[in-house]
């Protein structure tokens, strides 16, 4: 499922960097939908973006190439 795969993804984002220290985590983990979380858009139901930019996100990110093979902007520009 397409949809949980990027649940799994992006939830791994979340908890490995900080995610509940956040300014904004609206939805995050909350809605069954990824495409309801803060910073998180879509196109046809796939995660097209990811703004995270001046969120209080720290850590190092990893996220693998295929996890979220649509994904075509990640910022994460005034973090830590």
């Amino acid at each position: 499922d397409k949809s949980l795969s990027q649940q799994y993804c992006t939830s791994i984002l979340f908890h490995s960097n900080n995610g509940k220290y956040w300014r904004n985590k609206a939805n995050w983990l909350e809605s069954g939908d990824e495409c309801d979380w803060f910073g998180v858009q879509c196109t046809n139901d796939d995660v097209f973006e990811l703004k995270l930019a001046n969120n209080n996100v720290s850590g190092t990110v990893a996220l693998s190439g295929d996890c979220l093979g649509k994904l075509n902007i990640f910022d994460l520009s005034q973090n830590s």
